[in-house]
């Protein structure tokens, strides 16, 4: 994410020793301790989810922005000569507040966000761009930076030190560090309007997600899912306040799990077709216009910062290091995808013309007749393989156990540690002289408050250099079964 503040370094300065106002729990008079986003009181920093409310995270942002600019001027202001030390290594140690508020509020609005938190980050994200603007285009500070990097090699660093010397000169000057003032104030521009669309962006694919799920009145229209699947539909519709009919929700991919399953047709295309529709339906939810002004404002950045067009600003940083390279070897591919392509699709229309369906295979027959194909000339029915894949095994008995053979590390429950949805476990990793080396919280399951997908992030960022261990969030999107069943996940969940 991205930062701003317009705040004088002094008044700055001043703010790090006082306390903003704002309603704790239990007393809407009593000042918020923000520093407790940083001193948690759990261990290795873990976010106080008993603690923390909604109201915190605009105050502690903008304290976080706040202090991160005055402890930036402080670097820019100290009289003597840069060092490894006192610039890099100062910035190293600058912004935690920050840093760790929005680590919460970036948890809690990909995974469990609403209308309120959705506005916050709204409010937020077009500031928080600037911030980080004012700190990449701070004259003094990359004046520094440049210093250090231009005597890189007679400074005696180590080759970790010389890595993050070189990644902070990169990042200034694709930050912008080296346009003039009018470009600089075109730069800030185009930022903060990505960052306001981006945000609208998401919002949008998580409402149409949400109002995308299929609602279906017989249930015998659900034949071939299992009675847990069918179990599972109910109970979401029943959450919706929609008793005695069933709900298939949508995940963030454009084939669905239950097309696989699902024996009628005309459903499996209404599943499909709600799918690729959303965020182009022409409703308030509509991506499309949003889409093509990113566009266009990621080449003006691009163009801006001296390159040719934004594939080419984002591969220069990557290992591809080129538009036409990463290209080469997507068309070197096409080919064989293509051959094998067709060739499944005639397998799988041989076996509709064995069954005498009478119609040509469309994109939502596909998984339906592959499954069918796999158990044919494979053997291999992943129905039957889904009830060995029970997600707490899968855990236990798979990834835990794996990682212990492989690195010696364990895993601990720790279900005192507060978390963001009752849904959420948290477990303590050992190494293998039994220190704990960091936590690792699981958030599995699928709601209507989480985008869609899967990924990792974290509360606190390992750092040798702040004495701090990880603390890693890992977030899915499976099916959560019904009361009392337990959860099954398929085998491409599973690896």
């Amino acid at each position: 994410m991205s930062y701003r503040t317009t705040l004088a370094a002094t008044a700055g300065l001043l703010l790090m020793n006082t306390a903003c106002t704002g309603p704790e729990k239990g007393s809407s008079e009593t000042a918020i301790d923000l520093d407790r986003f940083v001193n948690t009181g759990i261990d290795h920093g873990a976010p106080d989810f008993n603690w923390i409310e909604q109201d915190h995270l605009k105050p502690a942002i903008e304290e976080g922005m706040r202090r991160h600019l005055a402890e930036v001027q402080a670097i820019v202001d100290d009289p003597e000569a840069p060092t490894f030390a006192n610039t890099i290594e100062a910035l190293e140690r600058s912004g935690i507040l920050l840093g760790r508020a929005r680590s919460v509020m970036g948890c809690l609005t990909s995974a469990h966000t609403n209308p309120e938190l959705q506005a916050l980050d709204a409010e937020l994200s077009p500031k928080l761009a600037a911030h980080r603007d004012a700190i990449n285009m701070n004259e003094g500070l990359f004046a520094r930076v440049r210093t250090l990097y231009d005597r890189r090699d007679e400074l005696g660093l180590d080759p970790v030190q010389q890595r993050l010397l070189e990644r902070r000169y990169i990042a200034f000057v694709r930050g912008g560090a080296l346009l003039d003032a009018a470009g600089k104030e075109k730069l800030k521009a185009i930022n903060e309007e990505l960052a306001t669309l981006s945000n609208q962006f998401s919002d949008n694919v998580l409402a149409e997600t949400n109002s995308s799920a299929i609602v279906v009145d017989d249930v015998a229209r659900l034949g071939g899912l299992s009675e847990a699947a069918i179990a599972a539909a109910a109970d979401a519709a029943k959450a919706k306040g929609m008793e005695g009919r069933w709900l298939l929700p949508l995940i963030n991919t454009t084939q669905q799990p239950v097309l696989a399953s699902l024996t009628d047709r005309g459903l499996r295309e209404e599943v499909f077709k709600a799918s690729v529709a959303r965020g182009a339906r022409g409703n308030a939810h509509d991506n499309r216009g949003i889409v093509a002004r990113e566009a266009r404002l990621r080449a003006e950045r691009a163009m801006l910062l001296g390159y040719a067009d934004h594939a080419t600003y984002v591969l220069a940083d990557q290992m591809a290091g080129t538009p036409r390279a990463a290209m080469e070897l997507l068309q070197g591919m096409i080919p064989a995808a293509v051959r094998n392509a067709r060739a499944e699709a005639a397998r799988l229309q041989r076996v509709v013309d064995e069954q005498g369906g009478g119609f040509t295979v469309q994109p939502w027959d596909w998984d339906f007749y592959a499954e069918q194909v796999r158990k044919a000339d494979h053997d291999l029915d992943e129905a039957a393989i889904k009830p060995y894949l029970v997600l707490d095994s899968v855990l236990r008995n798979g990834v835990f156990f794996a990682a212990h053979k492989l690195f010696g590390i364990s895993f601990k429950p720790r279900p005192d540690i507060p978390v963001y949805h009752p849904d959420v476990r948290v477990w303590e990793v050992r190494d293998g002289d039994d220190s704990v080396i960091g936590l690792f919280y699981g958030d599995f399951f699928a709601r209507d408050s989480k985008r869609g997908g899967a990924w990792m992030s974290s509360f606190v960022g390992q750092s040798r250099l702040l004495a701090t261990k990880p603390v890693i969030t890992n977030t899915c999107n499976y099916v959560k079964p019904a009361e009392g069943e337990p959860a099954l996940i398929s085998r491409d969940d599973a690896r």
